[in-house]
């Protein structure tokens, strides 16, 4: 078995935190940093294709993307 790792990842972005989750499941300590207090609308949409979609699924995101979520030809599309 991998020794347990203190990793600490800087931005809470998509990338970021779906890190911070397969790391969390893969048994890790970690500590994400961000430097916004709340999540908030900083750009333009985010738009996932479906294989991106499948793994947020995975990591238990379904009802936070069903409430949040506009479906556009098969891809989903998050807006706030």
């Amino acid at each position: 078995m991998a020794p347990q790792l203190n990793i600490i990842i800087v931005g809470g972005g998509i990338a970021g935190l779906s890190t911070a989750i397969a790391l969390r499941r893969s048994g890790h300590t970690v500590t994400v940093l961000e430097r916004h207090s709340c999540p908030q609308a900083l750009g333009g949409p985010i738009d996932l294709t479906p294989n991106a979609t499948r793994v947020l699924i995975d990591y238990g995101l379904r009802e936070v993307m069903e409430e949040a979520h506009v479906a556009v030809e098969g891809e989903i599309h998050f807006r706030r």
